[in-house]
């Protein structure tokens, strides 16, 4: 599926420390219309814990969800 080759691209990224790029991933999923799994939400969390910036990971958030928040 479309979501496990992205989430491939956003570990990836978050693998070498480049949460930056791992978080644009997101905006080709919006643009495509897809919902976030577990899986890419989980890559996505873990992607904000690395850049660290409140503001970024807010919107991240936002994406996600709501039943995988609980």
């Amino acid at each position: 599926s479309a979501l496990a080759g992205y989430n491939a691209m956003i570990q990836s990224y978050n693998s070498i420390h480049r949460p930056s790029k791992a978080l644009q991933i997101l905006e080709r999923i919006k643009q495509e219309n897809l919902s976030l799994d577990e899986p890419i939400s989980i890559s996505l969390i873990q992607a904000c814990s690395h850049i660290g910036l409140l503001s970024t990971c807010q919107r991240v958030i936002q994406f996600i969800p709501p039943h995988l928040c609980t």
